[in-house]
């Protein structure tokens, strides 16, 4: 195919916060730059949910070729709640990639057969991300940069450029460990919340929906201090470990909180490069987190909780990563790897191969182009 008649127009929720895309359009801008497509128009749009195209707004919508890809780039399902309406939205377009992507979630779905898994998601950028330049209207009018934008600033102090993540390709004689995590304070999730987001609910449901909300961040929250907990008093100085700042966490477990210095984001990406093991847990809404996908961008060995979504292109347990279930097996895989350098370095060189193939924006893009038969 001639690469000069590859030409795409692109639409985007712009709602607040919607972090999760951003990966996508650097992508689509990566391979522009490459000479690979050429983007016609990039646009924001704030009614695919209420147009009744999309069941959430963590959506891109790519006119490529004469198709219609979309990206789906939320936590999990946690929006699609009629898998019949869901499906339905599906007649019009030509392929849906997925991330946290579960396939028996679709079976007996008719466009089963269009939906398709992305690799790993992060908050990352490039140079001239058409996501970057647009802008909201908050309630009162005025207008304000998007969130994600004013951690840019300027290009030159830009810390979410995806060459920040990636790998120094460095091999160490002895590593420590890594985990640093966040906490949530569920007392704010509840019916009402529910049902401001989802209209549809009925009380019953919409109880029914926080209450399970509820007892997942809670469950979550548990973990995660048992695990830290279990960390400092079984590896002592061999580990950094500590929950993030905010409000809820410091009345919760002050004593557990990772100084500052530790999280502030310079710092942690040129953390991770160096002699660490990556400890990570299971994200919102079973989600495979950030912090993951950050890890395999800089080339890092990884213990995880168990992947609950599905990852393409041949991610697996034992060469990407090990899994723990609880505080013992948790233990057992740092002592493992910590005695077992070279299979620290294995999967690191593992990790390094499957981000420079799989993760970095343009060549996430670009498999869901050969997927479709653009490319």
């Amino acid at each position: 195919m001639n690469n000069k008649k590859i030409s795409c127009n692109i639409l985007f929720n712009n709602s607040p916060g919607n972090t999760h895309i951003s990966q996508i359009l650097a992508g689509y801008k990566m391979l522009e730059d490459r000479g690979v497509l050429k983007i016609k128009s990039v646009s924001p749009c704030t009614t695919f949910r209420s147009s009744g195209y999309y069941e959430h707004n963590s959506i891109v919508e790519v006119e490529i070729n004469g198709k219609i890809l979309v990206y789906d780039m939320a936590d999990g399902y946690q929006s699609i709640h009629r898998k019949d309406v869901f499906d339905a939205q599906l007649d019009r377009v030509d392929f849906y990639f997925k991330r946290s992507f579960l396939s028996s979630f679709h079976d007996g779905s008719i466009n089963a057969g269009k939906i398709k898994p992305l690799s790993l998601n992060y908050l990352c950028t490039c140079k001239n991300n058409p996501y970057d330049r647009f802008y909201i209207e908050k309630e009162n009018g005025i207008s304000e940069i998007r969130r994600f934008a004013t951690h840019l600033h300027t290009y030159k102090n830009d810390k979410y450029f995806f060459e920040q993540f990636e790998s120094n390709n460095k091999r160490y004689d002895e590593y420590k460990l890594l985990f640093l995590a966040r906490i949530w304070d569920s007392s704010k999730i509840n019916a009402e919340s529910i049902k401001r987001t989802y209209p549809y609910f009925t009380d019953a449901e919409a109880k029914n929906e926080a209450d399970k909300w509820k007892f997942s961040l809670d469950n979550a929250t548990r973990s995660r201090i048992e695990y830290i907990k279990s960390l400092r008093n079984h590896f002592g100085d061999r580990v950094i470990s500590g929950i993030s700042h905010d409000d809820f966490s410091e009345k919760t477990c002050p004593d557990l909180l990772v100084d500052n210095s530790v999280s502030e984001r310079n710092n942690y990406i040129q953390m991770i490069k160096k002699n660490y093991v990556c400890i990570t847990s299971e994200g919102l809404h079973h989600s495979i987190g950030w912090k993951f996908a950050e890890y395999v961008a800089a080339g890092k060995a990884i213990i995880t909780e168990p992947l609950f979504y599905e990852v393409p292109y041949g991610f697996e347990e034992n060469e990407n990563y090990l899994v723990y279930n609880d505080t013992e097996s948790l233990i057992g895989k740092c002592d493992y790897l910590l005695n077992n350098i070279s299979e620290i370095h294995r999967m690191e060189d593992n990790n390094r191969k499957y981000y420079s193939e799989h993760v970095r924006p343009d060549m996430l893009v670009m498999d869901s182009l050969k997927t479709a038969g653009i490319l």
